[in-house]
């Protein structure tokens, strides 16, 4: 707030008082300090709600990943009415299922881009989904935030994409990290399922393993989408590189069909994936060949008092914390500069948001990434998906 003047120059401090305002309201806020809204109580019902949409994967296979992302994207709309929504009005989530469909994918973008309200979605949930609907938000000018696309080539594509998760860019290299350094593996099996997100993620760990020194037995080996009857014999032949640490990329329930089939064919080591086999299809598909299965997951500040109010309100799964992130900047948004997707896109590229659960705060370089972001250890016990212990216990 500025001083205030001398009455003498009133009207000049009038002018600059408007001046300043008008200036805040085009000028996006990088001080952190996303909390725009000023209500305490919920949301007034009576008002025309605003909104934002969603498209994810909620029904057929990977219907859990997608499931998780809605569920975080929900939890967020929640608090955001129960603190005033957007300038007394309720935010409405309208949402889409893509399915495991690039064209559902894009359909549902176009259909939530053609509503006035919607100014920005959450979502698309995979890669090849995302890449295919940033025509679409480019053209309508509308802001897809992902929780879950993690292909590193959806970098800077376009100013209207961002994600609440880190890039395979990064995921990687933390797993070659945790692989070589940690568990101290010099030489693996690879195995990943034959579509961008496996294969994507396969590329960056293996030139990222290799730098540091590590030996990939054999060629990488390649499963297709929905064929598990084709899986036993690309097991046996992995097998038979008699590797102790094999690495399989995919999604599930394909890539827990390839871990069923490892252990089936005699294999009994260490196996590491992404967070992509957390859902209950991994489980009803792979069994008992999943207890003990390890698995990267971006890491999350479990110490952060938002995510541990998140948490025992929430059930977790693979993108719930990715996606109520990436309702929360875009509802934060929203309050800050009303609902134009021009005006949302540059106040999300420059400011820090606070309230996050993914990490104490959550900000995005200049190509919408996100600022910083790691990966960490989990693993499968009893059925269910949880923080690994650490390596040398875990390794005894």
């Amino acid at each position: 707030m500025s001083p205030t003047r001398p009455t003498t120059f009133a009207l000049f401090a009038t002018i600059l008082v408007l001046a300043a305002a008008f200036a805040g309201c085009a000028e996006p806020n990088n001080t952190g300090n996303n909390n725009q809204n000023t209500q305490t109580g919920p949301c007034d019902p009576s008002k025309t709600k605003v909104a934002i949409g969603l498209v994810t994967i909620l029904s057929g296979d990977a219907a859990a990943l997608g499931q998780s992302a809605r569920d975080g994207a929900r939890a967020y709309i929640e608090v955001a009415n129960s603190r005033g929504g957007v300038n007394g009005a309720c935010v409405e989530l309208v949402e889409r299922d893509s399915q495991l469909s690039v064209e559902k994918a894009v359909q549902g973008v176009t259909e939530l881009a053609g509503d006035p309200r919607i100014k920005g979605i959450v979502g698309p949930l995979t890669s090849d989904q995302a890449q295919a609907s940033l025509n679409v938000a480019n053209t309508k000018k509308v802001v897809l935030v992902s929780p879950s696309a993690t292909r590193p080539n959806l970098t800077g594509q376009i100013p209207y994409f961002f994600r609440t998760i880190p890039s395979d860019a990064v995921q990687g290299p933390d797993q070659a990290n945790i692989v070589f350094n940690d568990f101290g593996a010099k030489q693996v099996a690879v195995v990943f399922q034959q579509n961008a997100y496996g294969a994507g993620l396969k590329d960056s760990f293996v030139q990222a393993y290799r730098a540091l020194g590590g030996t990939i037995q054999g060629e990488p080996t390649a499963f297709d989408t929905g064929k598990p009857e084709t899986y036993a014999a690309k097991a046996i032949a992995v097998r038979a590189l008699n590797p102790t640490f094999v690495v399989v990329e995919g999604q599930e329930p394909d890539s827990a069909g390839m871990i069923k089939a490892l252990r089936d064919a005699g294999y009994t080591g260490r196996i590491l994936t992404s967070e992509a086999v957390e859902g209950q299809g991994a489980i009803t598909t792979g069994g008992s060949a999943m207890e003990g299965v390890y698995f990267t997951k971006a890491a999350a500040d479990l110490s952060n008092p938002d995510y541990t109010t998140f948490a025992n309100k929430t059930q977790i799964g693979a993108f719930t914390a990715q996606g109520y992130d990436a309702a929360l900047v875009l509802v934060e948004a929203m309050r800050a500069v009303g609902a134009d997707g021009e005006k949302m896109r540059a106040h999300i590229a420059q400011t820090t948001f606070d309230g996050t659960v993914s990490a104490d705060k959550v900000s995005f370089n200049q190509q919408g990434d996100l600022a910083s972001g790691r990966y960490q250890l989990y693993w499968i016990q009893n059925g269910q998906f949880v923080p690994a212990p650490d390596v040398t216990a875990a390794s005894s």
